[in-house]
């Protein structure tokens, strides 16, 4: 595995943060460009895949790095893309009494969350970034995001901005809108654990007492998979926060394309980043 010594402009992969799983690592790129702004900001970021999906994972975001650092200068620092430990899945299935407990996808609620808190916290041990770093998600990692933004147990400091992108915010309006998806939600996570585990169940001060000075929610009308009342949901929650506070950034194409050529999340976080100015 590559050490965390990251030469810049640079992509590391597989940076580890964790010893009990080949999953808990990220990978890493910090820019080589010389640039003077007022803040820099580091853009720290948690992949999809509903907790399961083998083929989604950190190298979803390397689309989106490689046209953020081909484009302008931006106040941008660096860039990380973190893996977690996944949730068994059908798709792709183990069989667990062969399969080393290091290379097993058997995590269950909240190992995913406790890992992206230790990525987290491995990254701003390392780089030194403080609070000066953007958290974006994509579909439950925008949950993760979220969560971790108001997470007070893991020892991270709280990101300046949140960033989700087709993200899920409300598992039980989820699964009214859903039904089908209650199999996903509870493959990962025992009943229950949905609700504290939705970020709609903390309110607008609790993220603004974090440190979290803006919220941008992205979301495509043709996701196809994740309905927009999702966003609706959690824009109302985080209205009380005051105006400006939140804002809704409308993307184009399904669930999975926004990330697949890097071109809408890229815009995505222009846009967070100029939220931020």
């Amino acid at each position: 595995m590559a050490s965390a010594t990251t030469t810049p402009g640079q992509l590391i992969t597989k940076v580890p943060y964790g010893s009990d799983n080949f999953l808990q690592t990220y990978d890493v790129y910090v820019d080589d460009r010389p640039s003077h702004p007022t803040e820099e900001y580091w853009i720290v970021y948690i992949h999809g895949g509903f907790f399961r999906d083998a083929l989604v994972d950190s190298t979803s975001f390397h689309p989106a790095v490689s046209l953020l650092t081909a484009a302008e200068k931006t106040s941008v620092r660096g860039y990380a893309s973190i893996n977690y430990r996944l949730s068994p899945s059908t798709k792709q299935p183990q069989d667990r009494s062969e399969t080393p407990s290091f290379e097993l996808r058997g995590a269950v609620w909240p190992e995913h969350f406790d890992d992206v808190c230790a990525g987290i916290r491995h990254l701003q041990s390392t780089y030194s970034f403080g609070s000066s770093y953007v958290l974006a998600g994509h579909s439950v990692g925008a949950t993760l995001a979220l969560l971790a933004a108001v997470d007070t147990d893991h020892g991270i400091v709280p990101p300046k901005a949140v960033l989700g992108l087709s993200g899920i915010y409300d598992f039980p309006l989820l699964h009214k809108s859903h039904p089908e998806y209650e199999a996903l939600t509870f493959n990962a996570m025992p009943r229950g654990a949905e609700v504290a585990a939705s970020p709609v169940a903390y309110e607008a001060q609790a993220y603004k007492a974090a440190g979290v000075c803006r919220v941008l929610l992205a979301h495509s009308h043709d996701d196809g998979l994740v309905p927009w009342n999702q966003v609706d949901a959690m824009t109302e929650k985080l209205a009380p926060a005051g105006e400006g506070y939140v804002r809704v950034l409308e993307l184009f194409g399904k669930h999975n394309d926004v990330w697949a050529d890097g071109k809408e999340v890229s815009r995505a976080v222009l846009a967070t980043l100029a939220f931020l100015d």
